[in-house]
């Protein structure tokens, strides 16, 4: 796993990297496998939304779990490797203007960049086929947290469950997946916001996202800047 990370945009705290997750459940996972007959790897990539069934404070382990189409070729190669890298992003990112900056009145010497949170995962992965009662389980548990994320304000229906639907109907649709146990072993969290400017720089960042971007954007990109910044109290 390679993810640049220079130290002051390095996430440490496990309860940040799980919401990271459970916000942006949506990942790219992907997987490499070679043959001796050729030098060449063969990477497959698929976009997985998975749900965290556990995880371990003392060991920083997580256990996702998720599913994917059994005809996709990405199954076989998991199944012969038996793992991958799972990345996660924050539903936000943007362009910070070097305009901004309140250090280009003094020497110019800024220049523009971009600002994201990522999660790089290094996974072991074990393929389910033929379970039909932890298939069932993982899609009542994943079903339940994504029916979770609706805005319970605004809800122009019920919250959906598994078994809303015919038995049958869903037994059949089973038919055509395989489940997703994902166990991470290790993980780079990366939040890149400006932690290495000074306040007053970021202070006028903070002023870029309410006044040219606004709207959910600025307010997500607002508060992590705020959470990261070793100096969030100047803000």
């Amino acid at each position: 796993m390679v993810l640049y990370t220079p130290k002051h945009f390095e996430q440490k705290d496990f309860g940040r990297t799980l919401r990271l997750i459970r916000d942006n459940p949506l990942s790219t996972i992907i997987s490499g496998s070679s043959s001796y007959l050729s030098t060449q790897v063969s990477l497959e990539i698929s976009h997985i939304p998975f749900t965290i069934r556990s995880y371990d404070e003392s060991t920083r382990e997580i256990l996702l779990i998720g599913h994917m189409a059994k005809q996709n070729d990405q199954v076989a190669q998991l199944e012969k490797t038996g793992e991958a890298t799972v990345v996660f992003r924050s539903s936000y990112d943007s362009y910070i203007s070097a305009a901004w900056y309140e250090s280009k009145k003094e020497h110019h010497k800024v220049v523009s960049t971009w600002d994201y949170a990522a999660l790089h995962c290094d996974c072991e992965v074990r393929v389910i086929r033929d379970d039909p009662q932890w298939m069932l389980g993982m899609l009542e548990e994943t079903t339940g947290n994504y029916e979770g994320m609706r805005n319970g304000d605004k809800l122009i229906e019920e919250r959906w469950k598994v078994s809303d639907a015919p038995t049958e109907y869903i037994n059949a649709l089973m038919k055509g997946i395989v489940g997703l146990e994902v166990k991470v072993k290790a993980f780079k969290s990366k939040v890149k916001a400006n932690q290495n400017k000074p306040a007053k720089d970021v202070s006028k960042i903070l002023k870029g996202y309410e006044e040219e971007i606004g709207g959910p954007k600025a307010a997500a990109m607002r508060e992590m800047t705020a959470e990261e910044h070793p100096r969030a109290d100047l803000l």
